[in-house]
């Protein structure tokens, strides 16, 4: 069975992500179906495509709320076009056990519904 769960900070480790990622704004709002759960991603967010260590596009794909993008991106140092990177530090952790938990963000808006079974 999955639960829902609520983040704990106590268990959570601080990561930075270190390699490039491709975005690209959209005008128009999309929804990512993936084996994870659903992304759906306002009007104006980021497509984004993260990079491999060597620097070519993995075959992953998500998105990013655009207030969301602007306050966590900045411009890759490489000053390539649509190359950036992770500014800020984010708290995870594994739970080890099947869980469901949805990403709000500020204005209420759910833009992820994720889940792991087992």
């Amino acid at each position: 069975m999955v639960h829902k769960i609520q983040f704990d900070n106590s268990q959570a480790r601080t990561y930075r992500k270190r390699v490039e990622v491709l975005a690209f704004r959209s005008q128009d709002g999309f929804r990512f179906h993936k084996a994870w759960g659903e992304q759906d991603v306002r009007a104006d967010g980021w497509v984004i495509v993260p990079l491999s260590n060597t620097g070519a596009p993995t075959r992953d794909i998500y998105g990013c709320d655009e207030k969301i993008f602007a306050a966590t991106y900045e411009p890759s140092p490489s000053l390539r076009p649509n190359h950036y990177r992770k500014k800020e530090t984010v708290r995870a952790y594994q739970p080890g056990n099947p869980f469901k938990v949805d990403t709000v963000l500020p204005d209420g808006h759910v833009e992820v519904i994720a889940s792991r079974a087992e």
